[in-house]
């Protein structure tokens, strides 16, 4: 590169001379105006930071993973303590037999509540405690009324023997639940690396069609020194008309190329000042306001770090944050299959009851008296007869870790060899960026050599036209070639998780 610096730096110096044009033709000024001279340098690292603080998907993605973090939270309820309460009034007529009251009339008044809680890692057990009492008022046949109050404590287990064994499927819930969060986080972090890229390319482009608008620049100015030059010429009767077209021509073909490229990358340019919420008027030109850092050396790992990751970056495919979603999707399904598989199964519950009750006409003796114990252990079973929906349930969580695995496996695969061809490629371009700079560069000095030839009267002008043509293809295929192989690195990055370490919202 500095080899072309230097060579095209010679060709400038060749061409410094003012030239004023003669036989009335047009006189082919260039200035650089003081707003192009000190337009602000807008480098990569400040775009993507001002970008994205300004980006609307990045709101989006906050809320978006705070709503799949809420969701995902659900499963934590059967880790929560269940507080129930209840109230009713029983009336009982009376009951007559054999012509004779055989049962009173009452009113029944009770009110009770309790606390519930399941223990995955106790093997599911479920314990519970209840506080009650019970009011109850007997009307007798002669007008006389009993009121008697029957106050209550309980504790309850139940521990699940064959659907949900011992706790399995409250404990695959509750991974399930961890396996859905850490896929919220790393599916977040993915999306704002892929954003990351997405305007790292934008940036690309518009230095890119910066540079070609410069190059342009360059070329368009030669061929007006050239074009005075065979004015000045004909003038002195050393020049024909053919000369005189043939530099017109010349000089017009790459205004219109320098236009072209102005208004790419001014268009461009206006796409990258709105990602920075500046918004310019229509006067204004775009390159006048920021122009890039065409230096645009090759990607390090970490070059676009913007905070600290949970991830970080690997050149290990398993430790790829795409091939870690796969792999957590594909347990998170594994999970999923064995609950609905659980589902299927009997109902088989030990079941424990202790009640401590008493009864008396006044609740407080009652409540200070309670000396009857009530004991119960047995075992609960209930099964379908029928076929349920969970047996459907069943069979598509088994078809949906059939596509998991699958997916999965694929996923392996293709960042294997995304990471081979990437390499391969970037050491490929790498090569042909080399090749393209020299072959530029040597462009550039046969269009010093001819020059010189033509300035001798040794070399016709279309020599050093075809020579100049030649130069700009070549410039231009440096131009492609460098940064083809910084989108390369780019997406090499972003493939190996370096382009950010983002740290998600609490």
């Amino acid at each position: 590169m500095k080899k072309l610096l230097l060579i095209g730096s010679t060709v400038c110096t060749l061409f410094s001379t003012p030239v004023t044009a003669l036989l009335g033709a047009e006189i082919i000024q260039h200035k650089e105006t003081n707003a192009q001279a000190t337009a602000a340098r807008l480098s990569l690292q400040t775009f993507v930071e001002r970008a994205l603080e300004n980006h609307p998907a990045m709101g989006k993605l906050r809320e978006t993973w705070r709503e799949q973090r809420n969701l995902a939270m659900k499963t934590l309820a059967i880790q929560e303590l269940l507080l129930t309460a209840s109230t009713g009034l029983t009336l009982t007529d009376p009951v007559y037999s054999g012509g004779a009251i055989s049962a009173n009339q009452s009113t029944r008044w009770t009110m009770e509540s309790g606390l519930t809680k399941t223990f995955p890692d106790l093997g599911g057990l479920t314990a519970g405690v209840s506080l009650g009492h019970g009011t109850t008022s007997t009307s007798d046949t002669d007008g006389s009324s009993t009121t008697v109050a029957t106050p209550w404590v309980g504790l309850s287990l139940s521990i699940p023997l064959i659907r949900n064994a011992l706790g399995s499927a409250d404990r695959a819930s509750l991974k399930k639940m961890q396996l859905g969060l850490s896929i919220i986080d790393r599916s977040e972090e993915e999306a704002v690396e892929l954003l990351i890229q997405s305007l790292a390319q934008e940036y690309y482009a518009w230095a890119l069609a910066s540079e070609k608008a410069a190059m342009y620049q360059g070329f368009f100015e030669r061929a007006g020194q050239y074009y005075n030059q065979v004015l000045r010429r004909a003038n002195l009767g050393i020049a024909d008309q053919s000369d005189i077209m043939l530099a017109r021509q010349n000089w017009l073909g790459y205004q219109s190329s320098l236009l072209s490229a102005n208004q790419t990358a001014n268009e461009l340019g206006l796409g990258i000042l709105a990602r920075i919420g500046v918004r310019p008027d229509g006067n204004t030109n775009i390159r006048f306001l920021h122009t890039p850092d065409t230096s645009l050396p090759a990607l390090k790992p970490d070059a676009l770090v913007l905070s600290v990751s949970k991830t970080g970056p690997t050149n290990s495919i398993s430790g790829f944050r795409i091939v870690q979603i796969a792999r957590l999707s594909l347990e998170q399904a594994r999970e999923e299959a064995g609950i609905a598989r659980d589902a299927v199964l009997p109902d088989l519950t030990l079941s424990i009851k202790g009640t401590k009750t008493a009864s008396d006409s006044s609740l407080d003796r009652a409540f200070s008296s309670m000396a009857g114990n009530t004991f119960f252990a047995g075992l609960v079973f209930s099964m379908p007869l029928q076929h349920s929906s969970d047996e459907y349930s069943a069979e598509a969580a088994k078809n949906a870790l059939a596509r998991r695995t699958k997916e999965y496996e694929s996923v392996v695969l293709d960042a294997g060899t995304a990471l081979s061809r990437y390499r391969l490629a970037i050491n490929t371009w790498r090569q042909l960026e080399k090749i393209a700079e020299d072959t530029s560069a040597a462009a550039a000095g046969r269009v010093a050599a001819v020059y010189t030839r033509y300035s001798q009267g040794r070399a016709t002008l279309n020599n050093l036209t075809d020579a100049q043509d030649a130069w700009a293809r070549t410039k231009l295929q440096a131009l492609e070639t460098r940064y083809t192989l910084r989108r390369l690195e780019l997406e090499f990055a972003s493939l190996t998780d370096r382009l950010t370490r983002h740290v998600l919202p609490d």
